[in-house]
């Protein structure tokens, strides 16, 4: 068969210039592209007639006409043309990678690539189909041996590519009597250049270099250099040492390990840094040597400022590290055996060079501060008169100061920071550092060459050779001097700018704060002398009663007179065309970008205060007025408070006797069966006598755990008696008859399990009827509440909805005791914890709906009515009518989507079959989670003053290490090794609380030293803020909870997440008060820049700056605050810390993005994108804004840090993925592209990424669809995650049948649950 194919496809290239004129059909073309083969190595595109040459391979020229000649094939030329063709049609490969080279012809060098990212290329190199060529890499080199060790004879079935390579070898030898005639492949550089013409390749060719040897990124060569020559001199001082003490076996070991070292320094690629050598007159290997220089000095540097940076802490012996680092070397430049070495000499060598280092360092990383001769004496001056010292004391003083400190001192702050940075003066000191900086360096440098080389004279059997030390001296004079001025261009920059920023805040306040709402929030300093908080806002809401309060123009308001919000949202009528929905999106296309409730405020421009008011009192996240507890932010700390009434869910099961090796999941149902038993053994009982509880009767695993389950009973009654008080206080203000205390009702709470209900539906109903003696519309309708409305959990819920509202079960008498009834059982959930948990939910979520919203919605119906009324005095009648209809629709939209009741599925079948979808695509894809979420930790100091970043550094590296230690713990109890028990986790969190009790000194702290107990307390220890949510994994039962909890525990994402927010809320503190001091500074005195940034940051936070000032300021006093003054202060106080951590690590909801992304039925496709459509709707204009000036020039310096901070946290992650997936960089990526990408995946183009990154615009893959319906898949129903869990099933089943076993391969080790990312290096393992 393969002959065959062969023949008709050499016919058709014979025969193709004698076809007619007219459009043609290539019989070589790739379909669905305008790509066709020309040989076996080159492709045209006819669309845009650029010819691409298959990178790392080499096949046999077919006959052709170049330049008006005629140019004869090679045998087998086209034999491997039709084969290669062939090949890539049947395995999609339609995609084209270019690498952004061209080779000696034009032709540019790329490759192809399939719909799963494999590379062409590599697959025909790596089966022997294709040869080897100058241009290939020691990869693709690897790639052949592969081939080799996989070869047909060790008995794995024969392929098509074995066909291939079989067919096209016999091809090449046939008219030479089977004898290959190959080209070849030189030995090493040397041999090649040589002869260039008979070889195509280098054999012994090192990694990252051209086919010469010498390297393409002398950068990175420079850093692998430094970073082997470190390892090799910290060995080497290893295996002196040990050789001291008579360790043999460790001697040897550092022996083997510097020779290793060694081994890889000298199979990097040459780099040409010998300043004698080096062309000067060559722009690029000058550029290319210096390069290499830094690169080599940098892993050298990097460690004497790390032994510099932790000698205070560790009382100097940190810089042991240096020393052995230089010691090393020294005794690396003497000569002999290693025994036969002087280590005391180079010991003090080392440390001679060590101190010339410091030296050095501390001239380029601290260098004097730039200040004028003036400027000093002034501020020697001043420093002296304010502190009582001499000029020669405060000369001294002032050089440990900071120019913040400096401005502190001076008269006129702004005026001498302004004289600091005059142009000439600037120029002056850039001359002055740039030869200070050179010289000094570069004498640094010969010295520390000089003394190397003395050592090594004096201590070992070497010679002097003063060539060799004329030669070494000088390439060090010119390389420290380089990179001495190198280092001292951006350091006169950068005193310039800190001049700038520690003078900019001293000016007077002006315009760069305001916002869409500045004018509201000034209005109301205008008319009351503070702005309300949201307290206010709601008990005016809970005072003007249905009989009718008086307003302030003294008109009576009721009840009755506002429009219900759904009654207006029906008179609104959206887009329904496609037309239609375009217009409007070009008319606000920030609706795909912004939060969903910012978009529906924003609409009014700040033409109505009371729907400011509206919108910070019900969830705002930017712009925010009215400071205070949101009700999004109430419903979270309620949940918190309730979750601190129980245990954690781990120390309730492990104070119970359960049964070794359950896993997460079994060990909760264990639990939740033995409280099901106490309760009907013990509980019910005792209830129903009214006699003290009686164990007699008690199962023998009831009474083994007796003080368990004593200890739980009593939180659970503690809990439910919490929730049953405050939901009567909620309902107060309606009149509501109390809601009784029921027995037990801990044990009895139990939500549906709605599967079950929907599977088995008539037994449901007919339970219904038989148990209740309902009628069957009764029932039918009651089951379908339950199935369809995402806020019923209950009976009596259900109940409800069928007669029109809503109400928790937790708020009931409890009447329909449908727990009670065992004939339920298999509807009903059973696990204790979930019920607990949505029972906390239900009653958070009903007492913020009435404390914000009101019952039936009645004071947003009168807020609606209020802002129409406002609107109506800026606005014609028609335009304020259609406005606040249109708010009112997108309110009902919002709140029903916070409520899960948007846009429903109606078929329970698709509905759950798209949740296990979700939860498929995200075991099969997330392994790598934690990665892609390490560039958010450069949000984590984001806007935190200097001096509070100093002060909690030492918990940062504390807290890192407390997650590793809970997420080894996690993973040696997911995986049933051990039981769960921390070991190095709570050390760590015990040193924590020692280094953080140090600083826990001012009483307006809280939760100081117990960081876990801060980010329960702010609520972000439950279901909805843990990493499922983030991630859009809809969990459909308590099997799957466990499941996803254990997935995200086992790849890290779970206690990553957990210690992102600590270390933001570490900050939170000394933050918060650093504000309120600097406010305090300057009451009764107009604003500064300083102050009016202070005062909008906590604004943005949310934070009562009216409520919780007078507060703090008491405090700060040592006034003890009253009762009711601490329960105020501590719920403003957690509301900013869980704002503070929500600004820079989002937590998606309803309200913070936009709507499409709350709508089920695109789940599919807007899975894993929560995080990121919440950072594009929040975090990205926070910091557009600062870029653009809308803050301190200290805030612009900070955020642009910041976002290059995140593209190189985001390069770093990517790498880290790529050598898990491949072993090694992306072999699909160029340089560039990584870039690129690492741009994408920074997060800094947002939501937008998916359309820039597109096929469009700026593709990071570009891809080749074949027709109509592989383009609307490729660009539409390629966006969705899922797709590829589906394309990957639809793979195995169609190779299956086809019995193409490597495309079978591939999508079985794609589909493997945890292992999906690395499917690559599964693959290869396979094939060695």
């Amino acid at each position: 068969m393969g002959k065959g194919l062969v023949v008709d496809l050499s016919n058709a290239l014979a025969v193709e210039e004698e076809a007619p004129q007219g459009p043609q059909v290539n019989p070589l073309a790739i379909e669905g592209t305008t790509l066709s083969f020309l040989d076996g190595d080159t492709l045209k595109d006819s669309a845009t007639g650029q010819s691409i040459r298959l990178r790392g391979m080499d096949s046999r020229e077919t006959a052709k006409i170049l330049n008006g000649q005629y140019k004869a094939g090679e045998a087998g030329g086209d034999a491997a043309t039709a084969y290669n063709w062939s090949l890539a049609q049947k395995g999609g490969f339609n995609k084209v990678v270019t690498s952004g080279e061209t080779d000696i012809y034009g032709r540019a060098i790329g490759d192809l690539h399939n719909a799963e990212g494999h590379s062409f290329a590599d697959t025909l190199i790596r089966t022997g189909v294709s040869q080897l060529t100058k241009y290939s890499t020691d990869d693709d080199v690897s790639l052949a041996l592969y081939g080799m060790a996989s070869d047909a004879s060790k008995g794995r079935t024969k392929t098509a590519y074995d066909e291939a390579r079989d067919a096209i070898y016999a091809a090449e030898t046939d008219q030479y009597g089977g004898l290959p005639m190959q080209k070849l492949i030189a030995f090493d550089a040397e041999e090649y250049n040589a002869n260039p013409d008979i070889y195509m390749a280098i054999k012994s060719r090192n990694k990252g270099s051209d086919y010469t040897g010498v390297s393409r990124t002398p950068f990175g060569t420079g850093l692998e250099t430094g970073m082997a020559n470190l390892y090799k001199s910290l060995n080497t001082v290893g295996q002196a040492l040990s050789n001291r003490i008579g360790a043999d076996e460790m001697e040897a070991s550092f022996a083997a390990d510097a020779q290793v070292n060694q081994q890889y320094a000298n199979a990097l690629p040459t780099v040409q840094m010998d300043v004698t050598e080096i062309d000067w007159t060559s722009f690029d290997e000058v550029t290319d040597g210096m390069m290499g220089m830094l690169g080599t000095s940098i892993p050298f540097m990097g460690a004497t400022m790390v032994g510099m940076a932790a000698a205070p802490a560790t009382s100097g012996a940190s810089m042991a590290l240096p020393v052995s680092m230089y010691t090393g070397m020294v005794l690396d430049t003497m000569e002999g055996n290693i025994e036969d070495k002087n280590l005391m000499a180079a010991v003090v060598a080392g440390s001679a060079m060590t101190f010339l280092d410091r030296l050095g360092l501390k001239g380029l990383v601290s260098p004097k501060m730039m200040i004028t001769k003036e400027g000093r004496e002034e501020a020697i001056a001043a420093i002296a008169k304010a502190e009582g010292l001499t000029t020669a004391q405060a000369s001294k003083k002032l050089l440990d100061m900071t120019k913040r400190d400096v401005l502190d001192y001076v008269e006129d702050a702004k005026a001498f920071g302004a004289a600091q940075i005059q142009k000439g003066h600037m120029f002056r000191e850039g001359v002055k550092n740039l030869a200070r900086a050179g010289t000094g360096e570069g004498i640094t440098e010969a010295m520390q060459e000089l003394t190397e080389y003395t050592a090594a004279v004096i201590g070992s059997e070497k010679e002097w050779d003063y060539d060799e030390i004329q030669n070494r001296m000088t390439n060090a004079i010119v390389a420290g001097g380089l990179m001495g001025a190198g280092f001292s261009a951006p350091s006169t920059v950068t005193q310039g700018m800190g001049w700038n920023v520690a003078t900019d805040p001293l000016g007077a306040e002006d315009n760069r704060f305001d916002n869409v709402h500045t004018a509201v929030r000034k209005a109301e300093e205008d008319e009351h002398g503070f702005v309300s908080s949201i307290d206010d806002i709601t008990e005016e809401n809970a005072t003007r009663e249905t009989s009718g309060a008086k307003l302030e123009n003294g008109q009576r308001y009721k009840e009755s007179d506002a429009t219900h919000v759904d009654d207006r949202a029906s008179k609104h009528v959206p887009p329904g065309t496609t037309v239609e929905q375009v217009k409007a999106f070009m008319y606000n296309p920030m609706v795909a970008l912004r939060g969903t409730w910012a978009n529906t405020v924003y609409k009014a421009k700040g033409k109505s205060k009371t729907l400011v008011k509206m919108y910070d009192m019900i969830g705002s996240t930017r712009h925010r007025v009215f400071g205070g507890t949101n009700m999004v932010q109430a419903q979270q700390l309620k949940m918190a408070e309730y979750d601190s009434i129980l245990r954690d869910q781990e120390s309730i099961e492990s104070s119970f006797d359960t049964p070794s090796r359950l896993s997460a999941t079994g060990r909760s149902q264990y639990v939740s069966d033995l409280t099901k038993k106490f309760y009907k053994e013990v509980l019910e009982p005792a209830d129903k006598s009214g006699n003290e509880l009686d164990w007699t009767n008690a199962s023998p695993e009831v009474k083994a755990n007796k003080a368990a389950l004593l200890a739980l009973d009593k939180e659970l009654t503690t809990l439910s008696d919490t929730m049953l008080n405050d939901n009567n206080k909620a309902k107060q203000h309606d009149n509501e008859t109390k809601t009784q205390r029921l027995a037990n009702w801990a044990y009895r709470h139990k939500g549906f399990r709605k599967e079950q209900i929907q599977s088995n539906k008539p037994r449901f109903i007919s339970l219904l009827q038989s148990e209740y003696g309902m009628d069957n519309l009764t029932a039918e309708g009651i089951t379908e509440a339950i199935l369809d409305n995402e806020s019923v959990s209950t009976l009596g819920e259900a109940f409800d909805v069928t007669k029109g509202g809503v109400s928790p079960g937790s708020m009931k008498a409890r009447k329909l005791h449908i727990s009670d009834r065992s004939a339920f059982d298999d509807f009903i959930e059973q696990n204790i914890f979930k019920n607990m948990g949505d029972a906390s939910r239900e009653s958070s979520r009903l007492q913020a709906h009435r404390k914000y919203i009101g019952k039936d919605s009645k004071y947003i119906n009168r807020m609606l009515q209020d802002t129409h009324n406002e609107l109506l005095e800026s606005m014609d009648p028609e335009s304020a009518e259609k406005l606040i209809n249109e708010i009112s629709f997108d309110i009902t939209n919002i709140l029903n989507a916070e409520s899960g009741n948007y846009k429903q599925i109606q078929n329970q079948t698709i509905k759950q079959g798209q949740k296990y979808l979700t939860l498929l695509t995200t075991l099969q894809g997330l392994a790598n989670a934690a990665f892609s979420s390490i560039p958010e930790m450069a949000m984590i100091p984001y806007g935190v003053p200097r001096d509070v970043l100093i002060k909690n550094s030492a918990t940062q590296g504390y807290l890192f290490g407390s997650a590793v230690g809970a997420w080894m713990r996690n993973v040696m109890s997911t995986a049933r090794l051990v039981e769960p028990r921390p070991s190095l986790e709570t050390f760590l969190d015990k040193r924590i609380a020692e280094v953080r009790s140090k600083g826990n000194t001012d009483p307006r702290f809280m939760f100081y030293t117990n960081m876990k107990d801060m980010l329960k307390q702010t609520g972000f220890k439950s279901q909805e803020t843990g990493a499922a949510t983030t991630t859009g994994v809809q969990e459909t039962n308590e099997l799957t909870k466990g499941v996803t909890d254990a997935f995200f525990k086992a790849n890290f994402l779970h206690d990553q997440q957990d210690m992102h927010r600590m270390m933001r809320l570490s900050f939170f503190n000394d933050f918060l008060i650093d504000k309120l001091d600097l406010i305090e500074s300057k009451v009764g005195q107009p604003d500064t820049v300083g102050v009016a940034e202070a005062k909008n940051m906590l604004r943005e936070l949310g934070i009562p700056l009216g409520v919780i000032q007078p507060l703090a300021q008491k405090l700060k006093k040592g006034e003890a605050l009253t009762e009711a003054e601490a329960v105020k202060y501590k719920r403003e106080f957690l509301n900013g810390a869980s704002n503070f951590v929500n600004q820079a690590i989002p937590l998606p909801n309803a309200f913070n993005r936009p709507l499409f992304y709350s709508d089920p039925r695109f789940a599919l496709l807007t899975q894993f994108n929560g995080f990121t459509s919440t950072f594009t709707a929040n975090q990205l204009p926070m910091l557009w804004d600062q870029l653009k000036g809308k803050g301190t020039r200290g805030m612009s310096y900070s955020t642009f840090a910041t976002m290059g901070s995140m593209v190189a946290l985001a390069f770093i992650s990517q790498g880290m993925k790529d050598e898990l997936k491949y072993g090694e960089s992306s072999p699909y990526l160029t340089d560039s592209q990584k870039v690129q990408r690492a741009i994408y995946s920074s997060g800094l183009m947002g939501t937008t990424e998916r359309v820039i990154g597109s096929n469009f615009i700026l593709p990071l893959y570009e891809q080749g669809s074949s027709g109509p319906t592989g383009f609307i898949w490729d660009n539409v129903a390629g966006e969705a995650a899922a797709t590829g869990t589906v394309e990957r099933a639809f793979g195995m089943v169609s190779a299956g049948f086809e019995g193409d076993s490597e495309r079978f391969e591939k999508n079985f080790w794609g589909s493997m649950l945890f292992f999906g990312p690395y499917k690559h290096r599964i693959i290869n393992y396979n094939w060695d």
